[in-house]
């Protein structure tokens, strides 16, 4: 039974622990995810209007509390100077690294489903990148604007700079168009409406861009750098990349909620099915073992009331049977039959014992064979055969034995 019910034991424990787990992680991510959303409005507020209001009270203890030991420092302290840093772009730059390390530390990228799963670089990374490096880039067209004369050097910054940002926006837009489009289910259509005004703000704020960068080319003073209409379009790009960002983070929400939902009833059929499967080996082991014990005590009583060399009822199966017998009537009349091998021991004397034992095995079989209702091995009357000389002569005696107690005399 032990042997039968291990296995099941165990596979059934390790099943229902890897779907609980499942649910543990799903739930952690989830935690993560509330934190980075968390985030949401405290970066469009610092992105837009370059300061912070006022911050949730229970955001650096929840960071804390998510961290644990191990990373309750870092996290906190991309907060502090995320909150505190006066450089907008410096401060978004640590939201971001704040925004990532919150993700990891969750293990979203596990958690969520294969359809969702360039979402999360999308939010940490892409839609980051896009308003850290257009803001850098509107500030310094800015900043040149004032100059009176432009150098080289700067020219440079203002290319590489729209370089960074165009090779984020591209890569978010192309994600946008490969994956999102084609997300079906709740919370789908909203996504997938921000994903267009995002590119509508991105083209937009691109094509502004391309003028900026050739009227830099060419601007000899800061009056010919065209700043102005890329800073006229910088809000509405702003505000679009977070408006994705967000719902790109409700549409995580709702894939984990799902996840965790399926996750639930996985570990809910687990449950069952190991119940099932523990109380189907217990039931086996059962049915073995008390076929095992009656199979046992069948040989147990089958050694101790038979012969072992010829297999017939021995003695004691002979006394226990007289015991069972009924009341006899006042006519009825009981015999035993009793047969002798006379010089047996000349035959083990001399062809050994094994043969010697074919002998009493080939006389018990043949009067099995031969036995007729009522008779071997029931109880008959008493005869004693004198020896005989022959076997013919011995055969004859045997059968008018019988037809006398046939015949009850």
């Amino acid at each position: 039974m032990v042997f039968l019910l291990a296995p099941c034991l165990l596979f059934a424990s390790l099943w229902f622990k890897n779907k609980f787990e499942n649910v543990e992680a799903i739930d952690r991510s989830l935690r993560g995810l509330h934190l980075i959303q968390a985030l949401g409005p405290l970066v469009q507020e610092k992105s837009v209007t370059g300061s912070l209001g006022k911050v949730p009270p229970n955001l650096r203890q929840e960071l804390i509390d998510f961290g644990g030991e191990n990373l309750a420092d870092p996290l906190t302290s991309q907060l502090d100077i995320f909150l505190n840093e006066p450089d907008v772009k410096t401060s978004l730059g640590y939201a971001q690294e704040l925004s990532v390390s919150i993700s990891r530390v969750a293990m979203l990228d596990m958690s969520v489903s294969y359809e969702a799963s360039t979402l999360p670089n999308l939010v940490n990374n892409l839609l980051f990148s896009v308003i850290i490096e257009s803001s850098k880039m509107t500030d310094d067209a800015r900043r040149l604007y004032t100059r009176k004369k432009v150098n080289v050097w700067e020219k440079m910054l203002i290319t590489v700079q729209g370089g960074k940002f165009k090779a984020a926006a591209d890569t978010a837009s192309q994600i946008t168009a490969n994956f999102i489009d084609k997300l079906e289910g709740p919370g789908s259509a909203v996504l997938q409406s921000k994903t267009q005004l995002f590119r509508q703000a991105n083209f937009a704020f691109q094509s502004e861009g391309s003028k900026l960068l050739r009227s830099t080319i060419l601007a000899k003073t800061g009056k010919d750098v065209a700043a102005g209409p890329i800073a006229e379009v910088h809000p509405e790009l702003m505000l679009a990349t977070l408006a994705l960002w967000q719902s790109s983070l409700d549409y995580l929400n709702g894939d984990l909620v799902k996840r965790r939902t399926e996750m639930q009833l996985d570990v809910l059929l687990a449950g069952l099915i190991g119940a099932l499967v523990i109380v189907a080996a217990f039931a086996i082991s059962v049915a073995l073992t008390r076929a095992l014990a009656e199979r046992t005590q069948q040989e147990i009583e089958s050694l101790g009331y038979h012969d072992p060399l010829t297999g017939l009822p021995n003695r004691r199966a002979l006394l226990k049977r007289i015991k069972t017998l009924p009341e006899p009537a006042p006519t009825a009349r009981y015999g035993l039959l009793l047969l002798d091998l006379r010089q047996f021991k000349k035959v083990n004397d001399r062809f050994s014992d094994q043969c010697g034992d074919l002998d009493p095995e080939e006389c018990c079989r043949a009067a099995w064979r031969n036995r007729g209702p009522g008779r071997f091995p029931e109880p008959h009357r008493w005869h004693r055969i004198p020896a005989v000389q022959t076997r013919a002569e011995g055969r004859r005696k045997v059968q008018r034995i019988c037809r006398r107690t046939d015949s009850g005399n």
